[in-house]
Order: structure tokens, then C-alpha cells, then sequence
């Protein structure tokens, strides 16, 4: 049997509006409110980059 490719996609926007608010959808949110609080664009992308130079994994629980 042939093995199954799995296509993995990853989103890539260039020349943010670092300064533009990143916050949930009033809609989306559940009963407890929103998952997480709102953030500017460029503080999100900074603590990326940071959390990737000390080798964390970003999206994990617990990691800031």
C-alpha cells in the first residue's frame, strides 16, 4: 500500500501593520470570553521570533 503525502500549509504575510490590533472575533468567542487577550501585530511577531531563538515552541501552554 502506498503511503499518504500529507499537505501542510502555512500562512506568510508580508509588510504587517505592526501597529494593527490581533484579537478574536467577538463572534468566535466562547462562554469564558476570549482565548487570548488582544495584541499588536509587531509585539506578536517580536515574541515569535524571540520564543524561536530560545528554541520554545510558541503555541505550547504556558509559554509567553
Amino acid at each position: 500500500m502506498a503511503a499518504v503525502a500529507r499537505r501542510i500549509s502555512i500562512a506568510y504575510f508580508c509588510n504587517i501593520n505592526m501597529d494593527a490590533m490581533v484579537e478574536c472575533i467577538p463572534s468566535c468567542a466562547g462562554e469564558q470570553g476570549s482565548k487570548y487577550e488582544p495584541i499588536a501585530a509587531g509585539a506578536w511577531l517580536m515574541r515569535k521570533h524571540e520564543q524561536t531563538q530560545k528554541g520554545q515552541r510558541c503555541y505550547e501552554k504556558g509559554q509567553s
